[in-house]
């Protein structure tokens, strides 16, 4: 089976201004985040990810387009992830997965960079951006 890695660069001026309130846990006192759909188990992107926003110390959402958007959720913390400038997504094949890999660079990737710790990958959620808008659309049918 073939190794596939993609590099993702945040969208925005040093990867942080598109970024809003991340999403702290899913899972709050009023109950779950409503911006989180169903788990999914795998991401197939052939190399057509956008990029990534909202990255906290152990989740990121990922775009495929603004309409398809995932959040990746990994095991414990994952160093950097929160201060991500870029990523790159290691996987085999072309579909992201659990247990797959996440490695998190503050700045660009380079040679000096091969003590990054990869963060395995926990589990993958259809992520909707804007759930009261999506919410109204279905309301009006």
């Amino acid at each position: 089976m073939r190794r596939f890695t993609l590099a993702l660069v945040a969208v925005g001026i040093v990867g942080c201004a598109t970024r809003g309130e991340p999403p702290r846990d899913t899972q709050r006192a009023e109950g779950p985040d409503p911006r989180q759909g169903e788990q999914v188990d795998r991401v197939c992107f052939a190399r057509t990810i956008d990029g990534f926003s909202h990255a906290t110390a152990n989740s990121v959402i990922i775009s495929k387009s603004p309409n398809q958007q995932y959040r990746v959720e990994t095991f414990g913390q994952c160093f950097d992830l929160d201060r991500a400038h870029t990523l790159r997504l290691d996987s085999f094949g072309s579909c992201l997965s659990p247990g797959d890999k996440i490695l998190a660079y503050p700045f660009a990737p380079t040679r000096a960079d091969s003590q990054v710790i990869p963060c395995p990958i926990k589990a993958i959620y259809q992520w909707t951006a804007h759930p009261d808008k999506d919410m109204a659309a279905e309301n009006t049918d």
